[in-house]
């Protein structure tokens, strides 16, 4: 160490320091003189190799090299490319000068000109593109920008590059006619390997090749799969000819595994094929069927055939607005997905049979509409794993006004389930089987009414919310929507208590600003939570006092994860809640805050979280403002 002593004195050791960095610093100076100077090897490589360096540089730092040496003084003028800024000049004069001087010497492939220019300056641009633009030069790329030049001042294009432009045009038209016609290579490849290639194609750029040469003519064929749509086509006739084409076409060694068809008739009288169509490939081992008929009214439905209840190939079946028609036998023993859509049934005990005749189906959809003479839907099934069910409502928008929605429902019995969507906005009867495994994630999307039904008995309100609740209480991931979110309120503050939801380890729900205060006791159902996610919806303004909220017994024992997103105007609540949960939760390692509007800044956010009293001994933060840039601590 180097010790410092008051006064003049200095003391052995400091000495002794200093002679130790004299002797350093000489060594080092002698070391700089005695070192060779080394080898200039670049100036060594060939002219169009330097060219290629400079190429890479600015214009204006490639002509500060000229001053290394002798080689150096002229290289830059290889290079084909000029971008030149009048700004970057002392003046206009000595930008001009520059310019006459490099055009004269160098050969341009590119030139880029960016002048401003003031009133007595000379005009040279004229000058400089009629130099450039002559055939012998084969300028491939010119862009000139003027600023703020009055219209007066303007200067003149000259002839030279219209010329230049119709001789290149013409000379590319020779050169395209003088190369040799390409070897096809494609057309040598085996054909399995051509249905490859052609089977990543839309089904209408596939069928183009068939034009390409007689090799080709029928190699789309080869591609097990249609996908059309009939508003592709001139008019729906054309599309049906040429389905019904296609299809004689294919061979039964090499059926249409895989169908896809988006129809939509012009008019209401036009031909029926889908039947025919559907038909045609359920006798012919399809595996991949899905068919979607657009604004069809109910009279002009078109049947499925019988054939699709026997297809033992069918693995993805989807079905939209067509007509199912009564069967007594039905067997698909292979279709693991089926998505039924605004369909309509002879009655609901066939669609239950349906459903109940595919032993392997795993993935199952239904849209309902309301005038699809199923009332109560029946889902029995010992394989499905993920049911998902939504309603729309029928032809005419007002129609399930008149319709008696008190007996719409669904009942559910599949002990394998794992994922339970619901997204009916309309149906008034939602009726659940009495168990429902907790490793079922349910989410409830756009359920407004509930009612529960058993043995024929439909229960009140207050009976259906309790049946209802109870028959979710044991799921460990649930995702609510903000309706749901109100139903679960007015039970807990005009009902009963909730009941408690103490295997649910992750919630995730909308919640209105409004009934932000009603979530400790939400929470206090949930004991063993592990996770929140909260999604803050339709803006107000919160007068309760967040922070005097009860501690619920999730935040002292299990929560370790909160996210919070905000819309715009919810942000200041944001931050309570934020608050709230960074001051009470005992063992939280992550805390997410997301918002939309402009009137809280990522750092200052950062900061004052930082600032509050946290419960927890470490936990990461991670805040993303409008632009969505984080910031993590």
């Amino acid at each position: 160490p180097i010790l410092l002593h008051r006064g003049n004195q200095r003391s052995p050791e400091s000495m002794t320091v200093e002679r130790v960095l004299m002797m350093e610093e000489s060594k080092a100076k002698r070391m700089c003189y005695e070192r060779p100077a080394r080898e200039d090897m670049i100036s060594k490589l060939p002219d169009p190799l330097m060219s290629q360096i400079l190429f890479y540089l600015p214009t204006k730092e490639a002509v500060k090299t000229s001053v290394l040496s002798h080689r150096w003084e002229t290289l830059w003028l290889l290079v084909s490319e000029l971008d030149l800024n009048s700004s970057e000049f002392p003046d206009y004069n000595a930008f001009s000068g520059f310019g006459d001087r490099f055009l004269e010497k160098s050969c341009l492939r590119k030139l880029k000109l960016k002048i401003l220019k003031r009133k007595n300056d000379k005009s040279c641009v004229t000058w400089w593109v009629d130099f450039v633009a002559r055939p012998r030069r084969k300028l491939k790329h010119l862009d000139v920008e003027y600023l703020y030049v009055s219209r007066k001042r303007l200067e003149v294009m000259p002839i030279s590059l219209s010329c230049s432009m119709e001789e290149s045009k013409e000379k590319e038209k020779e050169t395209c006619q003088e190369l040799p016609s390409r070897r096809d290579m494609i057309s040598n490849l085996p054909d399995s390997l051509i249905s490859q290639m052609l089977s990543c194609l839309p089904t209408k750029e596939a069928v183009r090749t068939s034009v390409l040469s007689t090799r080709w003519k029928t190699l789309w064929l080869l591609v097990p799969s249609l996908r059309l749509a009939s508003h592709d086509f001139p008019d729906y006739n054309s599309f049906v000819s040429f389905l019904d084409k296609s299809l004689d076409l294919y061979r039964e060694e090499n059926s249409c595994l895989h169908l896809e068809l988006v129809i939509r008739k012009d008019y209401d009288d036009d031909q029926c094929c889908v039947t025919h169509w559907i038909d045609h490939v359920a006798r012919h081992k399809v595996k991949h069927l899905d068919v979607e008929c657009i604004l069809v009214k109910r009279e002009f439905l078109e049947a499925v055939p019988l054939s699709l209840y026997l297809c033992e190939s069918l693995l993805y079946l989807r079905l939209h607005r067509v007509l199912l028609v009564g069967s007594e036998s039905v067997s698909l023993p292979r279709l693991k997905t089926m998505r039924l859509e605004q369909n309509v049934y002879p009655h609901e005990a066939f669609l239950q049979f349906f459903i109940s005749s595919c032993p392997v189906l795993e993935d199952l959809s239904i849209v309902r509409k309301d005038d699809d003479n199923v009332k109560v839907l029946r889902v029995h099934s010992q394989t499905v794993t993920s049911l998902t069910l939504g309603f729309e409502p029928g032809d005419g928008h007002m129609l399930y006004h008149y319709f008696d929605r008190e007996i719409l429902g669904i009942y559910i019995d599949s002990p394998r389930l794992k994922y339970l969507n619901f997204s009916d906005d309309v149906s008034k009867c939602h009726i659940l089987s009495s168990f429902i495994s907790p490793s079922v994630k349910v989410h409830l999307g756009g359920v407004r009414y509930m009612s529960y039904y058993s043995g024929g008995v439909v229960f009140s309100n207050q009976q259906v919310a309790s049946s209802f609740f109870s028959c979710i209480s044991r799921v460990k991931d649930l995702v609510i929507s903000e309706t749901i979110m109100k139903q679960l309120i007015y039970f807990c503050m005009k009902v009963e208590p909730l009941p408690q939801f103490c295997d649910l380890s992750y919630l995730e729900a909308k919640v209105c600003l409004v009934d932000v205060e009603m979530l400790p006791a939400l929470l206090e159902s949930c004991p063993n939570l592990n996770s929140i996610v909260l999604d803050l919806t339709r803006p107000t303004i919160i007068t309760e006092q967040i922070t005097a909220w009860a501690v619920p017994q999730c935040l002292l024992l299990s929560l370790e994860f909160v996210e919070i997103k905000c819309c715009c105007k919810a942000e200041l609540v944001g931050m309570k809640l934020a608050k709230y949960f960074a001051e009470n939760s005992v063992f939280l390692k992550k805390l997410v805050l997301r918002w939309r509007g402009y009137v809280l800044e990522e750092d200052s956010v950062l900061r004052d979280l930082l600032a509050l009293s946290w419960r927890s001994s470490t936990c990461q933060i991670e805040v993303y403002g409008p632009l969505k840039r984080p910031v993590r601590v």
